[in-house]
């Protein structure tokens, strides 16, 4: 089956479970350029990893599909959703019970191959972690725009964090997602990849309740 057939499957299959309204609605939500899309229906590009991922991500498109797997959907079975998705809505209350399986096990889960065990998926607000400057015409992107996705693995020992690395700090106040200097005076000193959002208040260690380390940016 080629790249067109299999995009207008998943777009029907989306629009008769009332996921999306349309495919514009689709790259909408997606933040995905519906020129491009427009392209791959019509068999001028082939469907990139990223878009792939996106699917997979948002819609729970099974990623075998587009290699000839007869499974649209990944299978409802959530022992084998290892990926626990976090969008903004439900921050508030991963924060309030972020120890609590029962709480976890009630958010939405969804199979994430490409990371073996339990992992998590945020989705980013704000410009402290993203920039974009134009040279000779063609925009060149930094980090992470708002309203992307970033797929994070939980840091067991706050020792194995890695300087200049990038982060899900689980605090107190809330989530943010800043790049890892230091620790210093009992404080966790992070940087923003914005320099305008720089320097970045210290953070307590106690007020530190988890930190996930960002495996993939999903954009």
């Amino acid at each position: 089956m080629t790249d067109t057939q299999l995009i207008k499957n998943v777009i029907e299959s989306l629009v008769n479970k009332h996921l999306v309204k349309n495919e514009s609605d689709l790259c909408r939500q997606l933040e995905y350029s519906t020129g491009n899309l427009s392209k791959i229906k019509s068999g001028e590009r082939n469907i990139p990893q990223s878009l792939k991922l996106m699917l997979s991500t948002r819609y729970g498109i099974n990623p075998k599909y587009f290699d000839g797997d007869k499974q649209l959907f990944l299978s409802s079975d959530t022992k084998t959703k290892n990926m626990i998705f976090v969008p903004l809505k439900a921050v508030g209350g991963f924060l309030a019970g972020y120890e609590n399986k029962v709480y976890t096990d009630g958010i939405e889960h969804r199979e994430f191959p490409e990371i073996k065990g339990q992992c998590y998926c945020f989705e980013v607000e704000g410009f402290s972690m993203y920039k974009s400057k134009v040279i000779d015409g063609e925009i060149y992107e930094t980090g992470y725009k708002p309203g992307s996705l970033v797929v994070a693995t939980k840091v067991e020992n706050f020792s194995w964090l890695s300087k200049q690395k990038d982060y899900v700090f689980q605090t107190t106040d809330g989530l943010i997602i800043k790049r890892y200097d230091k620790i210093h005076n009992d404080k966790f000193q992070l940087l923003s990849i914005n320099d305008e959002y720089n320097p970045v208040p210290a953070i307590p260690i106690k007020a530190v309740k988890g930190i996930y380390f960002i495996e993939k940016k999903i954009s």
